[in-house]
């Protein structure tokens, strides 16, 4: 796959954007040591993947994802932070077309022969990569219930991109009804094989199947269990039944927990390389300057990116920006919703922000995984 051309195709006419993609090597497991409870152990290090793009030589978006195996025949993606600054052109945001474009390359440069399983926590917040984003007026952040039908839109216009491969998703929100929950899906049930539920088999143990992410609630639930001594004996049913009760799920906030599983081929072509392979060392010090400096406004933001290329540039000589100018032409999705486009997104992720209110589909708060619900 080639990720700028599936850019370009996904970009307005007259649209364009630069973006920058590191990622980091990962260190695997020895042999017989890859249990779910470790993966984010210095044994178990996962790849980082870090996409920064920018427009008019401001800073618009930004993106933070792990891939790991600890199984010969899955690679696992684990969507940890989106984020926008809100300086990126509102009438052609070019917000979920990056976000469709990461998805599909870091699917399309996983190992041959390797399923690929995305995990995603849904839950609204204000910022979360650009410090003082939200004092921009012009940055709109989804509702929880509007990111939640945002993450779906991006997943299952992504597997477009995937076309030759099957894919199956599944959303779960504790503490909704399974009518609800159906309603978040809306006509996307069939483009992904959307299901409401969890992909793992159910007569797993929790402890086996449910992996320890960063800054996840699952995690800080199962090191619950084991303080508690029950995580030997935890089903991967009662799992998510219970954590439809803990604090916060249970906490006003409407949460979704999404996994969209991609069936890999054997013979799919070798993806054209937009990223730059960088160390741990380069990875951290580009990553702490970008979310160290305030995005307030639109100057604010265009003298820290100028600070910000030149911390890359030293830190990483050889980085490789990649432009994509759009080539698509607008259609009905694209009409303005209340003054903004249908995907004019912002994104963020992880922890609460405020109630769902009425849908608004315009706009992006990003964050990941997946629990089940205790049915009524």
């Amino acid at each position: 796959m080639d990720a700028a051309k599936v850019l370009d195709r996904l970009l307005l006419v007259d649209s364009s954007v630069s973006f920058v993609y590191l990622r980091t090597k990962a260190t695997l497991p020895d042999e017989g040591e890859s249990s779910a409870a470790d993966v984010f152990t210095d044994k178990h290090r996962a790849a980082r993947h870090l996409l920064v793009a920018t427009q008019h030589d401001k800073i618009v978006y930004a993106a933070e994802l792990y891939t790991y195996s600890l199984e010969d025949n899955l690679t696992t993606i684990y969507v940890s932070k989106v984020d926008t600054t809100g300086s990126h052109d509102r009438s052609k945001s070019p917000i979920g077309a990056l976000t469709q474009m990461l998805l599909a390359q870091a699917v399309s440069c996983n190992v041959k022969g390797n399923d690929v399983r995305i995990l995603l926590f849904a839950r609204s917040q204000s910022q979360y990569i650009f410090p003082a984003s939200i004092d921009n007026k012009k940055k709109h952040v989804l509702d929880d219930g509007g990111l939640v039908r945002w993450w779906i839109r991006q997943f299952t216009k992504m597997s477009a991109h995937l076309s030759t491969r099957r894919t199956r998703g599944w959303l779960l929100m504790p503490g909704c009804e399974l009518a609800d929950t159906k309603r978040y899906l809306g006509s996307s049930s069939d483009a992904c094989n959307w299901q409401i539920g969890h992909p793992y088999k159910a007569k797993s143990k929790a402890k086996d199947v449910v992996l320890k992410l960063d800054d996840d609630p699952k995690a800080r639930f199962l090191d619950e269990l084991e303080d508690d001594g029950e995580l030997e004996k935890c089903s991967i049913e009662s799992f998510w039944e219970r954590m439809a009760y803990r604090q916060e799920m249970s906490s006003g906030h409407t949460i979704g927990f999404i996994a969209l599983d991609v069936e890999q081929q054997e013979d799919i072509e070798n993806p054209v390389q937009v990223e730059t392979i960088v160390s741990d060392d380069v990875y951290d010090k580009v990553k702490l300057k970008l979310e160290t400096e305030t995005y307030a406004d639109d100057e604010e933001t265009a003298e820290v990116t100028t600070k910000w290329i030149a911390c890359l540039r030293e830190a990483c000589p050889h980085v490789k920006w990649v432009q994509v100018n759009g080539c698509r032409q607008a259609d009905a999705a694209d009409v303005p919703i209340n003054g903004r486009p249908a995907d004019a997104s912002t994104a963020n992720i992880l922890q609460p922000r405020k109630r769902e209110r009425t849908d608004r589909s315009d706009a992006v708060s990003a964050n990941v995984l997946i629990p089940r619900k205790k049915n009524k």
